[in-house]
């Protein structure tokens, strides 16, 4: 995965080279429940429900795959803007990744990273296309966010994004959303001096990209058919599989899927295409954005409990200021499918209630019944997918996160290969070099 040539780009304007420790994702710690969800319907009458034990949970419904993603960012320069702004230039490696669990040894599965350069580019007066040329020329595959993930992609992209080489992008922030279509959400000039906005922008388009990365890897572990990984990496394609995170596929982050998936010749509408990735996949949601109705009753779970199961149709994960401002107009949060979820108590810790407290995202066995009552075969079903998730729990350590281990085992492997803050930023040398 790892490479560490230097690039050499070269750019129009006056260009500051300098290297901050920036690494957000490493000390930003969010505020908890203070998002208020959209419509949340409670599907069961209770409070706290025990988890069946393990011998109860069918083995076909132990998790094979552990899903995660990690990234590293860091201020590598300041653009000399026309009207005498300095804008910042992002340097972030995003990568994903799949732990592999064949009867109860651990390996490592497919492991994608993206090297993603990010600036408000033609803002002021740069050309990404022409950044992008430079680093073809130096054997680097490259495309700016249009090229990649715009109306006039190319199906070998897709197998790109995800080959051995490690691809590079570069994200312009002029224009919201990963598409970087020509739209009235363009930054101005005076908004160049408005660092916050600029920075929130970085920010939520490489936490943006860094999903993609997740989702597309959980694509092509679900689509084998595809070839979009070697043989060794793959797994049954209905695998149970936990998902670090929330099973984001809102319409933002769907639109252009049918589209790759049309031009390599599978064609699939939203609906199926959600059944087929996210069915055997649950999402764990640790950092607690959500407000649930109940906080109260959430906060006291015991360990080994759950919550009451409740519908939602919408993501209810907007992670923050720095992805709303990367949103295109048009966006929204719908899902195709109704999804469920409730908190589990892997264990309980004194010092916090929050401790040990997750939250599980999961498809609806039954989406025809929408926001009404579970029946007793979903009730059951759910009830042991929750129970899984439990089951990956670990006696407590000092220094451990409080997530499943599969989890914290894949999480430090990935870290682990992302390069160090110095030596991502001194990948890169930047020059002033005005176009003949």
């Amino acid at each position: 995965m790892d490479a560490m040539r230097v690039v050499v780009l070269p750019f129009q304007n006056e260009v500051h080279q300098l290297f901050t420790d920036f690494a957000e994702e490493e000390r930003y710690q969010p505020p908890a429940m203070d998002l208020e969800p959209p419509a949340l319907h409670k599907l069961e009458e209770g409070k706290w429900f025990p988890l069946p034990s393990e011998n109860e949970i069918p083995s076909n419904l132990y998790f094979v795959g552990f899903l995660d993603g990690v990234q590293r960012t860091v201020l590598v320069g300041l653009l000399r803007a026309r009207n005498g702004a300095n804008v910042p230039l992002y340097l972030a490696r995003v990568a994903a990744g799949l732990l592999i669990r064949e009867r109860t040894e651990p390996r490592i599965g497919p492991v994608r990273a993206w090297n993603i350069l990010v600036a408000p580019f033609r803002a002021v007066g740069e050309e990404p296309e022409r950044l992008v040329e430079a680093l073809w020329q130096q054997g680097w595959p490259a495309w700016t966010g249009r090229e990649a993930f715009g109306i006039g992609r190319e199906p070998r992209i897709l197998r790109e994004l995800l080959g051995p080489e490690l691809p590079w992008i570069l994200a312009d922030t002029s224009v919201m959303g990963l598409s970087e279509e020509p739209s009235r959400n363009l930054i101005s000039t005076a908004d160049l001096w408005r660092e916050r906005q600029i920075r929130a922008r970085a920010q939520g388009r490489i936490a943006h990209l860094r999903q993609v990365l997740e989702l597309l890897l959980l694509l092509a572990v679900r689509f084998p058919e595809l070839g979009l990984l070697e043989k060794e990496e793959t797994i049954a394609p209905e695998a149970p599989i936990l998902v670090d995170g929330p099973l984001l596929l809102s319409t933002r982050r769907r639109r252009w899927l049918p589209i790759f998936l049309d031009r390599m010749g599978k064609r699939i509408g939203e609906e199926e295409l959600e059944q087929q990735l996210l069915k055997d996949s649950v999402g764990l949601v640790k950092s607690h954005r959500l407000s649930p109705p109940d906080p109260a009753a959430v906060l006291g779970l015991p360990e080994g409990y759950r919550s009451a199961f409740l519908a939602f149709e919408q993501e209810v994960d907007v992670h923050g200021r720095n992805l709303r401002e990367d949103m295109e107009a048009e966006e929204d949060h719908q899902y195709p499918r109704w999804h469920v979820t409730a908190y589990i108590r892997l264990r309980r810790r004194p010092n916090s209630d929050l401790a040990g407290l997750v939250r599980i995202d999961m498809l609806r066995p039954e989406p025809e019944r929408g926001p009404g009552p579970l029946s007793p075969t979903e009730e059951e079903e759910l009830s042991w997918r929750a129970a899984s998730v439990y089951r990956e729990r670990r006696p407590w350590l000092p220094g451990d996160r409080d997530q499943p281990f599969p989890i914290t085992l894949l999480e430090k492997m990935l870290h682990a290969q992302l390069p160090p803050p110095m030596v991502l930023a001194n990948m890169l040398r930047l020059e002033h070099k005005s176009p003949s």
